[in-house]
């Protein structure tokens, strides 16, 4: 079923987001809306302030995610952006201002496009590491790689699950499986790849709906069960493949039933309700999200 673009803000609005007015530069102050939103980031974008335009660009794609305009829009004023950051950034490390400099290129990394692989490049020679959506120099890094191994271990324990359930982790996605089509790193980089991809992309999307409210920096629990009767054992919901249990705060499903051909199918709609939950603080989302 389509749903009509006219009544997507509203079904975000009812479904518990905030609601968010437009800055008071607008000739009249109007309540959120994709026209409000796209009218603001047009504004910005031809007064130069890229950041804020790319802010309300983003705001107007949430809102009406089926827009071309909107999306073409995003892509050309985050390229732009990431361009001028590392123009900027290369300019204070030439001049040896290199502490001046790490903020625009970690800026620019986040981004997408050519000009934010090029920072990338130059954050890595420069021994910074990526860490989720974010650049950390290296003692940043192993304190927050710290962090995230006590997080886990204390995730394990509230989970419950078995010492035959491996941990497997990426920053702040945590896989725990018995299966053993887990013991094959390939299958392993995929899942991550997936993990990486989905939370960037809810990440892009509903930030500046959100602002600072998605809560991401616990991580996100996947547990992946090699037999049925483990999984329902654990689940306590005959009759499904896989499900997020919200009292868990864990994505889960059956490699036994989804088989390998489906794997990454059901783990990324497991791991959207969780991310409905968690991001986006929504225990029932409408229809078309998912």
């Amino acid at each position: 079923m389509t749903v009509p673009v006219a009544i997507v803000p509203a079904v975000i609005l009812l479904a518990g987001l905030p609601f968010v007015p437009l800055p008071a530069d607008s000739p009249a102050e109007r309540p959120l809306s994709w026209l409000g939103a796209r009218d603001a980031a047009v504004r910005s974008t031809a007064r130069g302030e890229l950041e804020e335009g790319l802010r309300h660009w983003r705001m107007a794609w949430a809102l009406n995610p089926w827009s071309d305009e909107t999306r073409t829009a995003c892509a050309s004023v985050e390229e732009r952006l990431a361009a001028d950051l590392l123009a900027r950034g290369r300019e204070d490390l030439a001049s040896g201002a290199r502490r001046k400099a790490w903020p625009p290129l970690r800026r620019a990394a986040e981004l997408r496009g050519p000009s934010s692989g090029e920072a990338r490049k130059i954050l890595l020679r420069e021994g910074e590491r990526p860490y989720g959506a974010r650049w950390l120099d290296p003692d940043a890094f192993v304190a927050e790689e710290k962090r995230q191994t006590r997080i886990a271990a204390g995730r394990r324990a509230a989970l419950e699950l078995g010492e035959r359930f491996v941990l497997f982790r990426r920053g702040r996605l945590r896989v725990f499986s018995d299966s053993p089509a887990l013991a094959d790193a390939r299958t392993r980089q995929g899942i991550f790849a997936l993990l990486d991809s989905a939370t960037g992309a809810y990440r892009r999307l509903f930030e500046p709906l959100l602002g600072d409210g998605g809560d991401t920096g616990a991580g996100l629990d996947v547990v992946v069960f090699a037999r049925r009767e483990d999984y329902l054992r654990w689940t306590e919901a005959p009759g499904t493949l896989g499900m997020f249990l919200p009292e868990r705060r864990a994505s889960c499903f059956f490699v036994e039933a989804v088989g390998e051909e489906r794997f990454h199918d059901v783990l990324l709609h497991e791991v959207c309700h969780q991310m409905d939950a968690v991001i986006l603080a929504m225990s029932r989302p409408p229809p078309w999200l998912q």
